[in-house]
């Protein structure tokens, strides 16, 4: 099901026609979202296995997944939103990823990761730079949590990529009786 899905993702048009090199692969991640009882979502999902991380936070039933696929250089901006877990299928992606609080140093929701990763990373001090600095390959995974700050950057021609948010509000609800 991956592979016909790059197939497919290939062959569409991009987004980048008539855009300078520099801003072009800014967002050019294809992804496919949704509720698991879309057809094409679950054709692809059915061969795959969310992470197992022992929590009713990230039960299955718990998890809201999309599968996505990028060429090297695409990628996505820094930004923020609830747990969860980016994991790798084929090729390589980089995560950049700063704890909560402050937007990153050069933070711009429309500069490309790559991007920010040419020129705003070389001048940043140690102190500034990424809390994590990492890149997965194929069968790797990473947990990401709530609120941290992250952009991804694919590094290969076929990146292919799972990403599963974990439903936050059973953290919530499980750590309030307590």
């Amino acid at each position: 099901a991956a592979d016909g899905y790059l197939r497919d993702a290939s062959a569409a048009p991009g987004p980048s026609a008539g855009r300078s090199p520099s801003v072009a692969r800014a967002n050019e991640s294809r992804y496919l979202f949704g509720p698991q009882t879309d057809p094409a979502l679950s054709k692809t999902l059915s061969s795959y296995r969310p992470p197992a991380c022992g929590g009713a936070w990230c039960a299955p039933e718990h998890l809201a997944a999309s599968f996505g696929v990028g060429g090297a250089g695409s990628g996505v901006s820094f930004h923020t939103h609830g747990s969860g877990f980016g994991e790798v299928l084929r090729g390589r992606k980089r995560w950049l990823l700063y704890p909560p609080g402050p937007a990153p140093p050069g933070h711009a929701p429309d500069l490309p990761a790559a991007a920010w990763v040419r020129d705003v990373l070389p001048s940043l001090r140690a102190a500034k730079r990424p809390a994590h600095d990492c890149v997965l390959a194929p069968g790797e995974l990473l947990y990401f949590p709530r609120d941290w700050w992250h952009a991804t950057l694919n590094l290969d021609a076929h990146t292919v990529f799972m990403s599963s948010f974990a439903s936050d509000n059973v953290v919530e609800e499980a750590t309030e009786w307590r």
